[in-house]
């Protein structure tokens, strides 16, 4: 399946409890979506006419659950908000293996960019992948397609 693969793919050189937290998102995301399957949703019920099927929306999910325990954090690290400069002008160290500065937050935007681009080729709004549910993320994309008519 191609949800299985992609998630291979991203969770492959990750620590074994970030590897279990995602497979348990994910796992979680599709015991939802066979819930939501009996109730007959109007906006799954649209991406089914559109075209979309389950498996699609288990990579969406995939890539929701990379994005928020993966990517998200360290998107908000690599962020240069702070108006003295912390992280960015001034380097911060956390323990030894890690150091935030100019260059790990470069490094990290540019990764951050690279999966909305990947998102974007896909068409999904890249809003969808801060979302914590089935329903939420069935409505925005389906209001996507209501949009697009």
């Amino acid at each position: 399946m191609a949800h299985e693969k992609v998630q291979k793919q991203l969770s492959e050189y990750l620590e074994y409890d970030l590897r279990q937290l995602i497979d348990k998102r994910v796992s979680a995301f599709k015991r939802q979506l066979e819930y939501v399957k009996t109730k007959d949703n109007p906006h799954l019920i649209k991406l089914y006419s559109n075209n979309w099927n389950d498996e699609m929306l288990k990579v969406v999910f995939v890539l929701n659950s990379f994005y928020q325990l993966v990517l998200g954090p360290l998107d908000s690290s690599a962020r240069s908000s702070t108006n003295c400069g912390l992280g960015s002008d001034i380097p911060i160290s956390y323990g030894k293996s890690i150091k935030f500065n100019a260059s790990r937050s470069r490094k990290i935007n540019k990764t951050v960019e690279s999966f909305y681009n990947i998102i974007a080729k896909l068409e999904i709004n890249r809003f969808v992948m801060g979302l914590n549910s089935v329903n939420d993320i069935v409505f925005n994309l389906a209001k996507d397609s209501y949009e697009n008519e």
